[in-house]
């Protein structure tokens, strides 16, 4: 079994290591169940929301947040809107 160190965070946020997200092929936005072990424990599991409707509006936010960075990096390259430039 690997093991790897986290810290907890401000707001009880910990930051995954990317190798560990790349292995367990997680992404931004993901969830992941929290089990107590009955040694004290913690363990995290991906999971799949079975919720269609709650499943597809988060991708559409991801979706949406991945356009959104999109259009703005765009904007900085020129100084204006996409479509705009001169």
């Amino acid at each position: 079994m690997e093991t790897e160190l986290v810290r907890l965070k401000a707001k009880s946020q910990i930051t995954l290591p990317a190798k560990t997200k790349k292995k367990a092929g997680l992404q931004e936005g993901d969830w992941l169940e929290v089990s107590f072990l009955s040694d004290g424990s913690i363990s995290l599991s991906p999971k799949v929301l079975e919720d269609k409707e709650l499943n597809l509006k988060i991708r559409l936010q991801k979706l949406l947040s991945k356009a959104s960075k999109h259009h703005q990096e765009s904007e900085w390259e020129t100084g204006l809107p996409k479509g705009k430039e001169i």
